[in-house]
């Protein structure tokens, strides 16, 4: 009898957290979105890159960012554009001399141009790839988590569920050495992809960066160890 209500309080006390940081979750990203939308992006972003902007913050997958929240030691650091910026722009003074940035869409494509913009370099390549199209939310939090054989293996590039595309002609790295930025890694399994098929198309040292690194040993750079921030642009699409 005692060890059945025992057990009985445990699981009460277990569902009285979650629901707790759940709330405290949901607080969290109500007042970063009241922040985030007190400032435009940047004037000099393209039209595309405020396309995005807008469709994340249009997006209410409260879902997924309460899971990863709730998951994680959260961080919801400078919220606004005008911080953001001037933190990614100090950490220009860290990065390795490249001929080309890649930013992989959306979030390292944003984060990409932005020290582009502050090391007075061309528009960021865009890379598309994402292993978390058309996923449910627990199922999307569990693969960034769990990570994927795509991080081990190299993949098939001509299947649908490993398709990548450059905004720019392969043959525009090749011999060439690159800055790859993502915003955020879970597992590693999309930068490790990612990172392969830039030397798959001839790159001659492909260095990774990353804002939030859940595991810093994975990428050469990163800003935080903080496993997650609400960037400035909004929640997950």
């Amino acid at each position: 009898m005692n060890k059945r209500y025992f057990v009985k309080i445990s699981v009460l006390l277990v569902l009285l957290i979650i629901i707790f940081m759940a709330a405290v979750s949901y607080k969290r990203i109500s007042v970063a979105i009241e922040m985030m939308n007190s400032e435009d992006p940047p004037v000099w972003y393209t039209d595309p890159a405020r396309d995005i902007i807008t469709r994340k913050r249009a997006c209410r997958d409260y879902t997924t960012t309460i899971l990863k929240m709730i998951l994680t030691n959260c961080d919801t650091g400078f919220p606004t554009w005008s911080n953001f910026i001037h933190a990614m722009s100090k950490e220009c003074q860290r990065l390795p001399d490249v001929d080309h940035i890649v930013g992989i869409t959306s979030g390292g494509w944003l984060i990409a141009d932005i020290l582009c913009k502050a090391l007075c370099r061309p528009p960021a390549i865009k890379l598309k790839y994402s292993r978390y199209n058309n996923k449910k939310s627990f199922r999307k939090t569990l693969m960034f988590w769990r990570g994927h054989k795509t991080a081990k293996i190299e993949p098939d590039w001509t299947t649908e569920e490993h398709k990548i595309q450059l905004s720019v002609r392969p043959d525009v790295i090749k011999g060439r050495t690159c800055l790859l930025v993502d915003d955020s890694i879970g597992s590693g399994a999309t930068i490790n992809v990612c990172k392969h098929y830039l030397e798959g198309c001839g790159s001659t040292k492909v260095h990774t960066y990353v804002v939030c690194a859940t595991k810093p040993e994975i990428v050469d750079l990163y800003y935080t160890n903080k496993h997650f921030i609400i960037f400035p642009w909004g929640l997950d699409v």
